[in-house]
């Protein structure tokens, strides 16, 4: 359409010119000076106008032509460039895999002079540095980044890694919390600010983020109790640390609140270094309440043990043994070692599921043994052992499962606070 336009507006034109040529040939002077006149005709002057605009038309499309083939080469020139720093930039990352920063830095170069304006290339270019351990360098370089990038996460996990590699225990806290700033619930970097601060002893801050930790919503339910765990091993890391009224504060918080039976422990512990032994066991035994730990039963009966009154454990065993086996052994356990062997082999026989389980067949040998009734022993004792052998340590840590001989202590082997309690296969049913 628009070409017929085009001819049909060339004919006009032409039409127009005929008529002014040979139709009205009338003339115009012009004088240029005194004395110079000039004659033409209308014809000529519009003939002259429209060949002026016509000339700058072809002029304006060749220069528009010209233009685009320029941009057009130039992007393709671009994009040849961008190919071959991107191939550079792939071969980098195979050459750091194997280890050989020192080719991935040099192939870094020349992408960079390629294509100075990417920032991956720069990041790159810094973490094949770091490799070198050419930390200072990166470290110009990571600022660098930062200023023109200050809210590009890549260039945020770069700043970590470069304080990380340089040992700066306060910008690697910085960038974290730069990276937090973004994304308030990022749980990798939450958990790595709360494992930084347990290096550096901050149990205090450390508590701190393992709460937003369990406020987030990227966490499993079935990691949940976990994480609800380690807060309350922070907050008793952060209890050894302070001293006086402030520890037991914050003890009690534990124990009451969170029901975490190794702040009852320490608590009864702090009670017991000043003297007060009653207060102690009445918490022990108001903690095996809340969280059915055995190791603060048997915290209990060591403290009576000291005093001579162990004696004084035995109700407190009947009672709780109405709904737990465990506290059933631990009595039979207290009256055969306070020499009622003939009392605890009664009680062992009369108590429901006591001599279902490994133990409380032993602990009935052991009875019988006492007593010198060596058939009955050797028969519960073979029947405890059920043709195998009975782990002659009776006591399992439940934080990582090593097994101890004693009942009152911490753990020997992670040094978990007072988390004993009867080895599994002791207490599992036939």
């Amino acid at each position: 359409m628009s070409k017929k336009i085009a001819v049909a507006s060339l004919i006009a034109a032409l039409a127009a010119f005929g008529y002014l040529f040979w139709l009205n040939p009338g003339q115009v002077d012009f004088v240029l000076y005194p004395g110079g006149n000039v004659k033409t005709s209308h014809a000529l002057i519009l003939f002259l106008f429209f060949l002026t605009g016509f000339a700058l038309a072809l002029l304006i499309s060749a220069f528009r032509e010209a233009w685009s083939s320029f941009l057009f080469w130039r992007h393709k020139r671009a994009d040849e460039r961008k190919g071959v720093a991107e191939n550079l930039l792939e071969k980098s990352k195979g050459s750091m895999a194997h280890g050989d920063a020192s080719t991935a830095r040099k192939l870094l170069d020349r992408a960079r002079r390629i294509s100075p304006e990417r920032a991956t290339i720069a990041m790159e270019l810094a973490r094949a540095e770091l490799a070198e351990g050419k930390n200072d360098k990166a470290e110009r370089r990571m600022r660098a980044l930062l200023e023109t990038h200050p809210t590009n996460p890549e260039v945020i996990s770069l700043n970590l890694e470069v304080t990380r590699a340089k040992g700066d225990f306060e910008g690697q806290i910085a960038a974290l919390k730069r990276w937090l700033e973004l994304d308030p619930k990022h749980l990798r970097s939450l958990t790595a600010l709360r494992d930084l601060y347990v290096s550096a002893g901050s149990y205090s801050e450390a508590s701190r983020v393992q709460e937003k930790i369990i406020a987030t919503t990227g966490i499993k339910p079935s990691e949940l109790s976990r994480e609800r765990e380690r807060l309350n091993e922070l907050k008793m890391a952060h209890a050894q640390t302070l001293e006086g009224a402030a520890a037991e504060k914050l003890l009690l918080a534990l124990a009451n609140d969170g029901g975490y039976a190794p702040a009852y422990a320490r608590l009864g512990r702090i009670y017991v270094a000043r003297g007060d032994f009653d207060e102690a066991e009445k918490l022990w035994i108001k903690g095996y309440k809340a969280t059915e730990q055995l190791s603060l039963l048997l915290y209990a009966e060591n403290s009576l043990r000291s005093r001579d009154k162990a004696d004084q454990m035995l109700p407190t065993y009947k009672k709780f043994g109405k709904r737990n086996l465990g506290a059933i052994l631990l009595r039979a356990r207290l009256l055969i070692s306070l020499g009622r062997n003939k009392e605890a082999a009664e009680y062992l026989l009369t108590s429901n599921g006591a001599l279902s389980t490994p133990y409380g067949k032993w602990l009935l040998g052991e009875a019988n043994f006492a007593q010198g009734d060596f058939e009955k022993a050797a028969r519960s004792y073979r029947s405890g052992l059920g043709g195998g052998e009975l782990p002659l340590l009776p006591f399992t840590c439940a934080a990582c499962g090593a097994k101890s001989a004693g009942y009152a202590t911490d753990c020997k082997s992670c040094s978990a606070a007072d988390c004993l309690t009867f080895t599994p296969e002791l207490l599992s049913y036939e």
